[in-house]
């Protein structure tokens, strides 16, 4: 039964009775760090603080303190925390997994990427030369250093290589497809990417939103080609926005619009009607299918249109 607030308060007393011993006071802030992850911040430091100050080498109240002083970012602390613990830890399970704590903060909290390199190569390395997919995580968060220090050719590497080595995961689709859209850009490549990581995770809304951002991209640049008018050059971006989002009703109907001023009358009813598959009662869709059949004549089809 994980009752921290009746911990708490067992183990304020048993500090109160006795200070003179370490675990009390490391029990007493770890479950005050349990009670609320965002609050007894300066309770539950203070209580680690004096258990170290009994027991300086306890390893797990130093990780757990380094914890504390992360959430409260004080960062330079929370790194001497997990230095010393590592140096301390000689159990290669438990020295892998403050490893894998210690680079998360220096990724997500602290934002020191140089510093969090050091430490995922240290990792690696007491991982051993042996892929495993147990791995593959470790693998990726060095590409996410490596993605934010701007050195993409290297993070685009280990990314590649993890997506070669086994069935590929969606998040590292999503990763490569971002590197692709931000730093390299390669749009074509990055929308290849969203789609592997949404079909792999359906649920993944980044790849969903990323994608369909990409595709609006390609839409407007078509869009800006019909402002100017060049008709010819805004049907094959239409046609490429229209290959990558089908249902996408504006983009048949902008092609269709380019295609008639081409005097395509035939391709733009074509257009017409794909977009109008998608969308049966599209006003615009409708409209304009109906002014196309009218004007070549398909009197009857073109009243079906507008009623």
């Amino acid at each position: 039964e994980k009752d921290y607030s009746r911990a708490v308060s067992f183990f304020r007393r048993a500090v109160e009775l006795d200070s003179t011993k370490a675990q009390p006071f490391i029990e007493y802030g770890w479950t005050l760090a349990e009670l609320d992850t965002h609050q007894n911040g300066d309770a539950s430091i203070e209580a680690f603080e004096k258990g170290l100050a009994l027991s300086p080498e306890h390893v797990g109240a130093l990780t757990n303190l380094a914890v504390r002083y992360g959430i409260r970012e004080d960062f330079e602390k929370a790194e001497e925390c997990y230095r010393k613990a590592l140096d301390l830890e000689t159990g290669l399970p438990r020295k892998l997994e403050i490893l894998e704590h210690f680079g998360n903060f220096l990724i997500v909290k602290s934002k020191r990427y140089e510093r969090a390199e050091q430490v995922v190569r240290q990792h690696l390395s007491l991982l051993g030369a042996d892929y495993e997919a147990s791995h593959e995580k470790v693998h990726n968060r060095l590409g996410r250093v490596l993605y934010a220090l701007n050195r993409n050719s290297e993070a685009e590497k280990i990314w590649r290589d993890i997506h070669a080595r086994k069935p590929p995961q969606a998040y590292i689709c999503f990763n490569l497809g971002l590197l692709m859209e931000t730093r390299l850009h390669d749009h074509t490549a990055a929308e290849s990417f969203y789609q592997e990581a949404l079909v792999l995770n359906d649920a993944d809304e980044g790849a969903r939103t990323r994608l369909a951002n990409l595709t609006n991209v390609r839409y407007t640049e078509a869009r800006r080609l019909l402002d100017q008018e060049h008709y010819s050059e805004a049907v094959a971006r239409f046609r490429d926005a229209a290959e990558k989002n089908a249902s996408d009703v504006r983009t048949w109907i902008d092609l269709a619009y380019c295609l008639g001023k081409l005097n395509d009358h035939e391709g733009a009813i074509a257009a017409l009607n794909k977009g109008l598959s998608f969308d049966p009662l599209n006003l615009a869709g409708n409209t304009n299918l109906g002014f196309y059949l009218f004007y070549l004549g398909d009197h009857d089809g073109a009243e079906k249109q507008f009623l």
